[in-house]
């Protein structure tokens, strides 16, 4: 970024330019090729490319995840954009840990409106931080689905995240004749880059989702699996190194007592403590501290307040390990942490 003599925004956006136009130009509809932005004559594996914003530059193409059916206009761009965060098995995509790299991945996430991507930083779970931003927005109890926890790759270890928008899959009690029956399984529409969201009848004892369940979803390119209820074949989803997140474990299937009613359908969270409602769409974020909900209507907004709050944070952890005092650091660096803006 430094080399091409932008800003971040500037920057952001020339990449997306850049995904759409292999989208558009090239045509390329393959698996793993990602690209980079370098100066003209930089030792690349490909041609040199043209844009409004940089010029003539080098397009180099490494790792990216092409999807078909972009458009050729402004949603296509974002759409591209969109796209190269789901191309990872551990989205959200880390960056660096640098105020350079900080800043091209806040401007990107801003720009297009994409959930907050996390980072490397001090280890602290990206759970917390948007948490903390619901809070501001008045989110009962910051979006924290209680209860719920990993259970795989480990048992509540590891670096394990996911975050991604819900496919929530709705089960009833198999004498409920009269609920809604799909007319496919839900585990074959599994949208790419989407968190599966299951939900159980309340104090069900049978499991809900099995080992086959994972495997499907993982080639589907679901980024996880969040389950309201109990799951089963613990050993072949951590085989998989598949998040699964979930009330407990388990080893009796659903058929006897249970089936799947209804799909990318508004669910109710299991709780006598608060009355949550999960909706599709709506940004699922799980980590080692628990499951966050971010509806989808205020996601921009706390993209906004956790790139400032973070960092703050950040500041402030560097200035204490060099001596300075809780208070201090506080009153230095969260001054001016954004706040939502009716009430700044």
């Amino acid at each position: 970024m430094e080399n091409l003599k932008l800003p971040a925004a500037g920057y952001a956006c020339a990449m997306a330019d850049a995904l759409a136009f292999m989208f558009w130009e090239a045509k390329v509809d393959a698996n793993e090729v990602e690209f980079v932005l370098a100066p003209k004559g930089a030792h690349v594996s490909s041609g040199t490319w043209n844009s409004e914003v940089l010029g003539e530059h080098t397009l180099w193409l490494l790792d990216f995840d092409c999807v078909k059916d972009i458009g050729m206009d402004s949603s296509g761009i974002a759409q591209a954009a969109s796209a190269f965060f789901r191309n990872d098995p551990y989205f959200p995509r880390p960056c660096g840990e640098t105020e350079l790299d900080l800043s091209l991945w806040t401007a990107f996430t801003q720009r297009f409106g994409i959930p907050y991507n996390g980072h490397k930083g001090n280890g602290n779970g990206h759970c917390c931080d948007v948490a903390d931003a619901l809070i501001k927005l008045k989110v009962p109890h910051g979006g924290f689905l209680p209860g719920i926890t990993m259970w795989s790759p480990q048992r509540q270890s590891g670096p394990a995240k996911i975050i991604g928008p819900a496919y929530t899959v709705k089960y009833v009690r198999k004498n409920y004749e009269n609920e809604p029956k799909p007319s496919g399984h839900y585990i074959d529409s599994i949208p790419k880059g989407a968190v599966v969201f299951i939900s159980a009848p309340n104090k069900m004892i049978n499991a809900c989702y099995g080992g086959l369940m994972s495997t499907r979803a993982q080639v589907s390119g679901a980024v996880g699996t969040i389950i309201d209820g109990r799951l089963r074949d613990l050993q072949e989803h951590r085989d998989l190194e598949y998040p699964v997140f979930a009330r407990d474990v388990g080893t009796t299937a659903p058929q006897e007592v249970a089936r799947v009613s209804e799909i990318d359908v508004p669910v109710r969270l299991n709780s006598s403590d608060q009355d949550t409602t999960i909706y599709p769409g709506d940004i699922l974020i799980a980590d080692l501290n628990g499951v966050v909900c971010l509806p989808q209507g205020l996601a921009e907004q706390a993209i906004d307040l956790i790139a400032s709050q973070v960092e703050a944070d950040e500041k402030m952890a560097a200035d204490i390990k060099n001596g300075s005092t809780f208070s201090e650091a506080s009153k230095k660096h969260r001054a001016d942490v954004k706040q939502p803006a009716k009430l700044a």
